[in-house]
């Protein structure tokens, strides 16, 4: 194990979750990369409650492979990992926030300059993050995501549609890739295409194609393709019971006061 020195990164987590929130339209990885650790050639780092940082070969559960001879894998701990592989490409970053846990996730950062984080006590059971053919994409996710079993994001179509009226121009570009703002919880078997954007405290339905449309923050969300199915909701991660029953000893507590 080696200790890093003289060397930190300058990131604002709850800036960039602000700006998840949100669901921007736009490129936000620059404001999380750091550009001088990547450089340094293929690492994996270890992040501590206190700061400290560690180049580390290994950690439990995780298996990373570098493509290239440039890419960072930055873990804060303590974070879980169960079958885990994360690939990454030329230039590729990936952040895991403190206290995650990847369940059967599979990263792939096959073309440069792509970057993948997760946000802060976040739960994902089972994901694919598919980031390949074009370079200089990102799939962001907020704090506090819940991510359901066989959950798919994919940063590009991988293949060119064009207009046959102006044959050198592509209809189907990405802008950015895809963006999970904080407290949103996707269900099973749901397909992200290139530029969602999810804002916070959104409900995505089991099942669902989320595409470029635009959504509201407190929201469920669903279909093929999705829609606002309904707005001004949240969601907590107690079953129906144990929600109720807390609910109804706040009622009573309140009444006594």
């Amino acid at each position: 194990m080696i200790r890093m020195q003289n060397i930190s990164f300058i990131t604002e987590v709850s800036d960039i979750d602000c700006l998840l929130d949100n669901a921007p339209n736009m490129k936000l990885a620059h404001l999380i990369r750091c550009e001088e650790l990547v450089k340094q050639g293929n690492r994996i780092l270890t992040v501590g409650k206190d700061g400290r940082e560690e180049i580390v070969q290994s950690i439990p559960g995780l298996k990373v492979r570098f493509l290239g001879q440039h890419a960072l894998v930055k873990i804060s701990v303590p974070a879980k990992f169960k079958d885990v592989v994360i690939t990454v490409g030329e230039n590729g970053y990936v952040s895991i926030e403190e206290n995650v846990r990847l369940d059967l996730a599979r990263f792939y950062l096959g073309a440069p300059n792509s970057t993948v984080r997760i946000g802060r006590d976040s739960i994902i059971r089972g994901m694919t993050v598919i980031l390949s053919r074009e370079p200089n994409l990102e799939v962001l996710i907020g704090k506090n995501a819940l991510i359901s079993v066989d959950v798919t994001m994919r940063s590009t179509d991988g293949h060119t549609i064009f207009a046959l009226d102006n044959p050198g121009v592509p209809l189907n570009k990405p802008k950015f890739g895809i963006h999970i703002g904080s407290h949103v919880w996707i269900g099973m078997k749901t397909f992200f295409l290139k530029d969602a954007a999810v804002p916070k405290d959104c409900v995505v339905a089991a099942g669902s194609l989320v595409t470029r449309k635009t959504y509201e923050a407190n929201s469920i969300i669903g279909g093929v393709p999705a829609t606002t199915l309904r707005k001004g909701i949240s969601w907590s991660g107690r079953t129906v019971e144990s929600f109720t029953a807390a609910a109804r000893r706040e009622k009573q507590n309140k009444k006594l006061k």
